[in-house]
């Protein structure tokens, strides 16, 4: 399933069901590239058990995480609490 269309076809009520397969619980590989340098022993405790941080363009820092969407969005809440700023995220 395209990034582009999570929804998948389904009406927009059904998107927010609980345990609808194919939206909110599929498991993707998402890239969030963050302003500044990050420490590994800053996002550990609170990340998700599958990631990686790797060295961005002018300075930035893309972390790469295999996650679902409520994973990803606590995960984008942690590095905001830290003071990250957010410039992209990428689903692959």
């Amino acid at each position: 399933m395209e990034c582009d269309s999570l929804l998948g076809g389904r009406s927009a009520p059904d998107r927010f069901r609980r345990g609808v397969e194919g939206v909110m619980q599929d498991i993707r590989i998402y890239q969030i590239e963050i302003s500044g340098q990050i420490v590994e022993s800053d996002i550990a405790p609170f990340s998700p058990p599958a990631w990686i941080i790797e060295p961005g363009e002018k300075g930035s820092s893309v972390l790469t995480v295999r996650t679902d969407q409520a994973g990803l969005v606590g995960f984008i809440r942690h590095l905001h609490a830290l003071g990250f700023e957010l410039l992209s995220i990428n689903c692959h």
